[in-house]
C-alpha cells in the first residue's frame, strides 16, 4: 500500500529520444484521505483524491473512484454502497422499530432504525441520510 502525504505531489515524465523531441508531462497527484476507523480490504484500489469516511468498510478488490461516506460499506468495480457498518465493524441490519436516542429523538417519518447486533449502537437511515441515534 502506498499513501501520499496530505499535500500530494507533482510527477514529471520525460519521453522522447532526441533533441527537440522531449515532452514533459506534469501530473498532479491529489491527496487521498482515509479517516479514523476505516477498513480497506486486500487488493482494493483507491483512486487519488478520494476520501474514505469514518468507520467505512471497503471490500477486498473494490475500485473506489469517488468519496465513501462515513459508516458505508462499499464493494465492486466501481465500488458502490452495499450497506452500512457500525463503529465496531459489524454490518447493520434494519429492524424497523421506533427508537429514541437518550430519550430526545424519536424515529422520524420514513426513517429506518439500524441496530448493531454486537454492541447495540443505533443509527437512523432516512432517504440515504445516515445519522447516529445512540452510540457507546
Amino acid at each position: 500500500m502506498a499513501l501520499e502525504n496530505h499535500r500530494g505531489r507533482i510527477d514529471a515524465e520525460v519521453t522522447g529520444d532526441g533533441p527537440g523531441l522531449t515532452l514533459i508531462v506534469l501530473r498532479w497527484i491529489r491527496p487521498t484521505l482515509v479517516k479514523k476507523g476505516a477498513t480497506i480490504g486486500a487488493n482494493a484500489t483507491i483512486v487519488c483524491g478520494a476520501t474514505i469516511g469514518r468507520y467505512a468498510i471497503v471490500a477486498a478488490g473494490a475500485v473506489v473512484k469517488a468519496d465513501v461516506p462515513d459508516y458505508a460499506v462499499v464493494a465492486g468495480i466501481p465500488a458502490r454502497r452495499v450497506g452500512w457498518a457500525c463503529k465496531c465493524g459489524t454490518t447493520l441490519k434494519a429492524d424497523g422499530r421506533a427508537s429514541s436516542a437518550n430519550g430526545k429523538r424519536l424515529k422520524a417519518e420514513g426513517e429506518t432504525v439500524l441496530q448493531c447486533t454486537h454492541c447495540g449502537n443505533e443509527y437512523g437511515l432516512d432517504h440515504d441520510r445516515f445519522t447516529i441515534l445512540k452510540e457507546t
